[in-house]
């Protein structure tokens, strides 16, 4: 396996762990950023802030997640100082799809692996 297949495979399996740690959050409206990042790094597969917002970009333009960027959320002004960019994803949500795809229930997708 050549060092760019096995980084393929970590990224698959890094996102397999975002969509198994959001399952853990299914029945609550939205799941932070901040605290997806904590559970990860609980269960051993710690990514940095970089990796995360990448990751779960993608797995939205799949559909498996809507993530919510501080822009789209009430209260975000541009015109106040922050530190928090207005790209920046702040929330996730494990979708339906998403939910079939872990327990198997749709065609596998080779960009996620599970454990």
């Amino acid at each position: 396996m050549s060092i760019t297949e096995m980084e393929e495979a970590r990224h698959n399996l890094e996102r397999g762990a975002i969509l198994s740690a959001l399952k853990q959050g299914y029945d609550q409206e939205m799941v932070s950023v901040a605290s997806l990042s904590g559970t990860l790094a609980l269960v051993g597969r710690p990514i940095t802030r970089a990796g995360l917002a990448f990751s779960l970009g993608l797995l939205a333009d799949l559909g498996y997640v809507r993530i919510w960027r501080a822009r789209e959320l009430p209260g975000f002004r541009a015109d106040r100082p922050s530190d928090v960019r207005p790209d920046e994803i702040r929330f996730a949500k494990l979708l339906p799809k998403g939910l079939l795809l872990i327990d198997g229930r749709v065609e596998a997708d080779a960009m996620v692996s599970f454990e």
